[in-house]
């Protein structure tokens, strides 16, 4: 596997981890509760959540469903973060190094 497919697999992994937490933050739930809902233990979901883990297709499912949403939305979330993230990657990427700096003493 190349380092891109790496890095994108990486980033993908960790805005899923960001989904998961949405979801939850959203439902006002600890990591414990998702975690008991989710048949999952809570260091495994704060794992998930940071991005830290490749979670299997069948706990996704688990985590969806503990938090009352398609399998799909849950993937769609993770993907509408991962493109919000890599537009603002690439509109950094094209500003120049002086642009929102401030130059102290000139």
């Amino acid at each position: 596997m190349s380092s891109h497919s790496d890095a994108h697999h990486s980033r993908f992994l960790r805005m899923l981890g960001l989904s998961v937490r949405l979801a939850r933050v959203e439902r006002a739930w600890t990591q414990e509760r998702l975690g008991i809902l989710a048949g999952l233990e809570r260091t495994y979901i704060g794992a998930i959540e940071r991005g830290e883990r490749n979670v299997g297709i069948c706990n996704v499912v688990q985590l969806a469903g503990a938090l009352g949403l398609p399998l799909s939305e849950l993937i769609h979330r993770a993907e509408r973060l991962q493109g919000l993230h890599d537009q603002e990657t690439s509109k950094r990427a094209t500003l120049p190094p002086a642009v929102g700096s401030v130059s102290l003493g000139q």
